[in-house]
């Protein structure tokens, strides 16, 4: 038997527009079952912060770090279906900032921010935005 590869996003993707949490979903209605409900024990774990080095004021709230959790199969999906309009979509799901926010940090803080970005997604999705490739 075959090993897949993992950093290929078409082994994730099941077909153009669909994702493994839509085949879950259809595994599940065949069974005469709802899809399960799936939340992390820990949703903190494997998450990463950057105290920035030049805070920002949002809606008259200071931000002075961001925080970035990993990847769930599902964002990567989205991300590989076109699900999100834009590779910035991504990285905002990741931090729960809007893009705007994003927009606003200075190039000291967004490159913190995108060194994290880099270790929280699998490589196919950094090699996928430097080939061009938008969500």
């Amino acid at each position: 038997m075959a090993v897949p590869d993992l950093n290929d996003i078409e082994a994730f993707m099941t077909e153009a527009g669909g994702g493994a949490s839509e085949d879950a979903e259809a595994v599940a209605a065949e069974a005469g079952r709802d899809a399960p409900e799936v939340i992390a024990v820990d949703s903190a774990a494997g998450s990463m912060k950057h105290c920035l080095l030049v805070p920002l004021m949002v809606d008259g709230v200071r931000l002075s770090e961001v925080t970035m959790r990993m990847a769930t199969l599902g964002d990567i999906d989205d991300w590989g279906s076109g699900a999100l309009a834009s590779n910035r979509d991504l990285l905002a799901r990741l931090t729960g900032l809007h893009p705007a926010v994003l927009r606003g940090l200075r190039h000291v803080d967004s490159d913190a921010v995108i060194r994290m970005f880099e270790a929280a997604v699998p490589a196919f999705v950094i090699d996928g935005i430097e080939r061009g490739q938008t969500s």
